[in-house]
Protein backbone atom coordinates (compact mmCIF):
# COMPACT_ATOMS: atom_id res chain seq x y z
CA UNK A 1 0.00 0.00 0.00
CA UNK A 2 2.66 2.53 0.99
CA UNK A 3 4.47 1.89 -2.62
CA UNK A 4 1.23 2.71 -4.64
CA UNK A 5 0.37 5.77 -2.08
CA UNK A 6 3.87 7.28 -2.64
CA UNK A 7 3.97 6.80 -6.03
CA UNK A 8 0.52 8.76 -6.51
CA UNK A 9 1.67 12.06 -3.85
CA UNK A 10 4.78 12.00 -6.79
CA UNK A 11 3.06 11.62 -9.51
CA UNK A 12 -0.09 13.94 -8.14
CA UNK A 13 2.82 16.78 -7.44
CA UNK A 14 4.22 16.02 -11.37
CA UNK A 15 1.28 16.58 -12.37
CA UNK A 16 0.28 19.68 -10.66
CA UNK A 17 3.66 21.21 -10.91
CA UNK A 18 4.16 21.13 -7.19
CA UNK A 19 7.40 20.31 -5.23
CA UNK A 20 6.99 17.31 -3.16
CA UNK A 21 8.69 16.34 -0.34
CA UNK A 22 10.26 13.09 -0.17
CA UNK A 23 10.13 12.32 3.28
CA UNK A 24 10.26 8.29 3.55
CA UNK A 25 13.61 8.39 0.97
CA UNK A 26 15.52 10.49 3.42
CA UNK A 27 13.93 8.36 6.34
CA UNK A 28 15.45 5.48 4.84
CA UNK A 29 18.32 7.13 4.46
CA UNK A 30 18.81 8.90 7.97
CA UNK A 31 18.28 5.05 8.68
CA UNK A 32 21.38 3.89 7.17
CA UNK A 33 23.53 6.95 7.18
CA UNK A 34 22.72 7.32 11.40
CA UNK A 35 22.47 4.02 12.13
CA UNK A 36 18.67 4.68 13.32
CA UNK A 37 16.69 2.19 13.96
CA UNK A 38 12.21 2.68 13.69
CA UNK A 39 12.52 3.33 17.36
CA UNK A 40 14.34 6.39 16.88
CA UNK A 41 12.69 7.41 13.74
CA UNK A 42 8.96 6.38 14.87
CA UNK A 43 8.48 4.86 18.10
CA UNK A 44 4.76 3.95 17.74
CA UNK A 45 5.60 3.81 13.58
CA UNK A 46 2.91 6.42 12.86
CA UNK A 47 4.50 9.50 14.59
CA UNK A 48 8.16 10.40 14.51
CA UNK A 49 9.82 10.42 17.50
CA UNK A 50 12.08 13.45 18.79
CA UNK A 51 14.95 12.16 16.67
CA UNK A 52 12.86 12.09 13.30
CA UNK A 53 11.28 15.86 13.95
CA UNK A 54 14.56 17.36 14.13
CA UNK A 55 15.91 15.82 11.34
CA UNK A 56 12.99 16.74 9.03
CA UNK A 57 13.01 20.03 10.83
CA UNK A 58 16.65 20.82 9.75
CA UNK A 59 15.64 18.87 6.30
CA UNK A 60 12.45 20.66 5.63
CA UNK A 61 14.42 24.13 6.28
CA UNK A 62 17.12 23.84 3.60
CA UNK A 63 14.57 21.63 1.43
CA UNK A 64 12.35 25.45 1.41
CA UNK A 65 15.70 27.48 0.93
CA UNK A 66 17.21 25.60 -1.64
CA UNK A 67 13.22 25.83 -3.73
CA UNK A 68 13.37 29.90 -2.79
CA UNK A 69 17.24 29.80 -4.51
CA UNK A 70 15.36 28.45 -7.79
Amino acid sequence: MAPAFQASVHALGQALEMPVFPRFDLMKQWSRTYGLGREELSPDGIHMGDTGYRLLGEAVAKWVLELAAG
